[in-house]
């Protein structure tokens, strides 16, 4: 650029301009060429933003990343690549961009320490869509809350209720404790415990709640129904009865199931006890 710069003030000298405005046009010379070549860093700068932009989204999309998360991460990577640009622009025209970086850098702290809590449910949602334990639509439980996945957000993640509630979670409340998705099969278990009382003969009850297992609607056929005893209250003998059934029909198999449960134990006049209280009444010496 020194030798650009010689040469465009050499030519100055030649042309018939007045003296007087000579000296400020070989002045101005220097200043205009670094505008010049500032703009063009910065047009080149704008141009690899875009293509940037354009690649990050490519691979983003080609790996299957959720569409919010790709269209934030591409957006970063232009404006990460535009302001280097500028940079380098301001650098160029003569601005001391040393002082520019430094409040930059203060102002990025202050920033992170106020915002540290919306910060942390960034990260989280970046999280949740990079490695998705979960998908809109999927039943879950997380962060204290119980629900269907309605929208996965940056920020926060939102589940509509059983009972048709609302419910918008923090991301860092998600990740910050264990998942429990009930949908990501394509199947699920559904149990009922049901108790006989003491004295009736357990091998009869078995096959009983078995049979009736079996007559539940919508259960799939190609898996067994279960039936464990699962402990001794304190006046019945528990059992769990289970059948696996479609995610999308579970409420209504565990509805059949109970009612299949308690009628087959019913016609077999097995008695279902209820909670009771043996009051013994010491005889008068």
């Amino acid at each position: 650029m020194e030798t650009l710069i010689v040469t465009i003030k050499e030519a100055v000298e030649g042309l018939p301009i007045p003296t007087l405005l000579k000296p400020y046009i070989i002045m101005a010379v220097p200043l205009v060429l670094k505008l010049v070549y500032g703009l063009f860093i910065l047009w080149i700068g704008r141009w690899i933003a875009n293509a940037g932009e354009a690649l990050v989204k490519k691979l983003l999309t080609k790996a299957k990343v959720d569409e919010s998360l790709t269209g934030f991460l591409s957006s970063l990577a232009k404006y990460a690549i535009l302001s280097a640009a500028v940079i380098a622009t301001l650098d160029q025209i003569g601005v001391k961009t040393t002082g520019l970086l430094a409040i930059f850098a203060s102002a990025g702290l202050a920033i992170g320490l106020a915002l540290q809590g919306s910060l942390s449910n960034f990260a989280a949602g970046t999280m949740i869509l990079g490695f998705r334990p979960f998908k809109i639509g999927d039943v879950i439980t997380a962060g204290g809350q119980s629900g269907r996945v309605e929208s996965i957000g940056i920020f926060t993640t939102t589940f509509l209720t059983l009972d048709n509630e609302v419910i918008i979670v923090p991301n860092s409340s998600i990740t910050g404790g264990p998942i429990q998705n009930f949908t990501a099969k394509d199947y699920r278990r559904v149990s009922t415990d049901i108790g006989v009382a003491y004295g009736e003969d357990l091998d009869r009850c078995e096959e009983i709640l078995k049979l009736a297992a079996s007559k539940t609607k919508k259960r799939l056929e190609d898996k067994d129904p279960d039936v464990f005893i699962t402990g001794f209250g304190a006046s019945s003998v528990d059992f769990n009865v289970r059948v696996f059934t479609k995610n999308e029909d579970y409420w209504a198999v565990l509805h059949d199931l109970r009612k299949q449960v308690y009628a087959g134990l019913n016609e077999a006049n097995v008695e279902i006890p209820f909670q009771q209280v043996v009051v013994h009444q010491a005889s008068a010496a």
